[in-house]
C-alpha cells in the first residue's frame, strides 16, 4: 500500500478523490431525503435552470482557465488567472444587463418557459460563483492544493445538501433547491479564499493589465477552439435537460435528471479528479520532453475498472433500486438510468484521459468530435420527441450513437498519444 502513494500521481489522486467520495457521499445520503422532499416536476424545472447557468459558467472566462495549469512560469500563470476572473465579471455584469433588459423592456416568452423573475434574477450570481470555483479549482491544480481542493469539495456538499433538506422540509421547493446550491457555493468560495490567503499560495503582486492582453494573444487559440468545443460539450450534456423541456412535461424531464444525477456520481467521485491530476501530470510529463503513451494507458485501464461495478449496478438493479431507496415513484428513473448507463461508463473512461488532447494541442480535433456529439443528440432527441413521442426509444437512440461516439474518441486519443 505504501509503494502506491510513493508516486505524486497517486497521491494526488487519492486525495481529490477522498474529498470527492466525501462530498459525493453526503449526496448520496441525502438523495432519499431529497427525493421524497421534492416533487419530480420540481427537480425536471431546477435541472433545466441550472443547465443553463452552469452551461453559462462554463464559457464566462473564454476557457482561459485551462491555461492557468499549462504555464510554466508562475508569473505568466497568474495573469492568465487575472485575464480570466476580468472576463468572468465582465460575463457576469452582461448577464446582469440582459436580466434587467428582458424584465422591464422584451418580456421574452422563452425566458418565461425556462425561468420565473426571481429565478432569472439570480442568475448572474450563480454564473459568477460557479465561474469563480472554475478558477480556484485552476488554481489550486496549478500550485499543487490538492488537499485544499479536497476540502472545498467536502465543505460544498455539506453545506449545499443541508440546506436544500432544511428548505425542503419548510416547503419551499423550487426555490429550496435553488437557495441550498448558491448557499453552498458562495461559503465555499469564501472557505476557499480564506485558506489559500492563509497558506499565501494567492500572490498576484505582478498582474499587469499589459501582462493579461500578452497572455490572452498568446494563447488566443483557447478561446478560438476549445470555448466552442466546451459550448458543443455543454450542448451534449446540459443541452439534453433543455431539449427535454421542450418535447417531453417536466415530470418525465425531472425522472431524467434524476437518472442523470445518479449516473454522474461516479464522474464526479473518481473521473474528475482523476482527470484534473491527469492533465496537471500530464502537462509537467510532455513540457519536459517525455511521451504521454504509457500515462494515458495506465489511465484508462485504472478508470475502465473503477467504473465497471457501476455500470453493472445500474444495468441489473437499476429500476428495482430506485424504488426501493428513492420511493416507488422514482423507478421510471431507474430505467432511463439502465439505458443510459454504457454512456456514461464510457464518458468514466474517456473524461479521466480527454487533458491529453489539450495538452498536445488537439484543439480542433476536440471541436470535431464536440460537435458532432451534439448533432447527434439534437438528431436523436428531436426524431425521439417529434416523430416517435416516446422518451424511452429517445434515449435508446441516444445512449446507442454516444456510445459509439465515445468508442471512436478513446480510440484516438490512444493512437495520438501512441504514434
Amino acid at each position: 500500500m505504501s509503494n502506491l502513494f510513493k508516486s505524486d500521481f497517486s497521491r494526488n489522486s487519492f486525495i481529490l478523490v477522498l474529498g470527492s467520495v466525501l462530498g459525493q457521499a453526503i449526496s448520496s445520503l441525502t438523495l432519499p431525503l431529497q427525493a421524497r422532499l421534492y416533487s419530480p416536476q420540481e427537480i425536471g424545472t431546477f435541472a433545466i435552470y441550472f443547465s443553463i447557468v452552469s452551461g453559462l459558467a462554463a464559457v464566462a472566462s473564454a476557457r482561459y482557465e485551462l491555461a492557468i495549469i499549462l504555464l510554466k512560469e508562475d508569473k505568466a500563470s497568474a495573469n492568465t488567472a487575472g485575464l480570466a476572473f476580468c472576463l468572468l465579471c465582465f460575463f457576469s455584469l452582461f448577464c446582469l444587463l440582459w436580466v434587467l433588459v428582458n424584465e422591464f423592456f422584451f418580456h421574452s416568452e422563452l425566458v418565461k418557459r425556462f425561468m420565473d423573475p426571481l429565478e432569472n434574477g439570480v442568475l448572474p450570481l450563480f454564473v459568477f460563483l460557479l465561474g469563480l470555483m472554475q478558477l480556484l479549482n485552476s488554481w489550486m491544480v496549478r500550485v499543487k492544493a490538492f488537499k485544499t481542493a479536497s476540502w472545498g469539495r467536502f465543505v460544498q456538499s455539506f453545506i449545499s445538501n443541508s440546506f436544500l433538506l432544511v428548505l425542503g422540509a419548510y416547503g419551499f421547493h423550487i426555490w429550496g433547491l435553488l437557495a441550498g446550491n448558491l448557499i453552498g457555493l458562495l461559503l465555499t468560495v469564501c472557505f476557499l479564499f480564506f485558506i489559500l490567503w492563509r497558506k499565501k499560495v494567492v500572490d498576484f503582486r505582478n498582474v499587469s493589465f499589459r501582462e493579461m492582453f500578452r497572455q490572452a494573444k498568446e494563447y488566443k487559440s483557447i478561446p478560438a477552439f476549445n470555448l466552442p468545443q466546451t459550448l458543443a460539450d455543454l450542448f451534449l450534456m446540459n443541452g439534453v435537460l433543455i431539449l427535454m423541456g421542450f418535447f417531453f412535461d417536466r415530470t418525465e424531464t425531472g425522472f431524467f435528471s434524476f437518472a442523470l444525477r445518479a449516473l454522474v456520481l461516479p464522474v464526479g467521485i473518481l473521473a474528475i479528479p482523476l482527470g484534473a491530476v491527469f492533465y496537471q501530470k500530464g502537462s509537467e510529463t510532455y513540457n519536459n520532453g517525455g511521451k504521454l503513451d504509457r500515462l494515458v494507458r495506465n489511465a484508462m485501464g485504472r478508470s475502465a475498472l473503477l467504473a465497471l461495478p457501476f455500470l453493472l449496478f445500474f444495468l441489473m438493479e437499476g429500476p428495482y433500486l430506485f424504488a426501493l431507496v428513492f420511493g416507488e415513484k422514482w423507478r421510471p428513473a431507474g430505467q432511463f438510468a439502465r439505458i443510459l448507463a454504457p454512456w456514461f461508463y464510457l464518458e468514466f473512461v474517456k473524461t479521466s484521459v480527454s487533458g491529453a488532447l489539450v495538452i498536445l494541442g488537439k484543439l480542433r480535433l476536440m471541436l470535431l468530435i464536440s460537435l458532432t456529439g451534439a448533432g447527434l443528440t439534437l438528431l436523436s432527441l428531436f426524431y425521439g420527441g417529434e416523430f416517435l413521442k416516446s422518451i424511452v426509444q429517445s434515449l435508446g437512440i441516444l445512449s446507442g450513437l454516444m456510445c459509439t461516439l465515445q468508442i471512436f474518441y478513446l480510440w484516438l486519443i490512444y493512437s495520438i498519444v501512441t504514434r
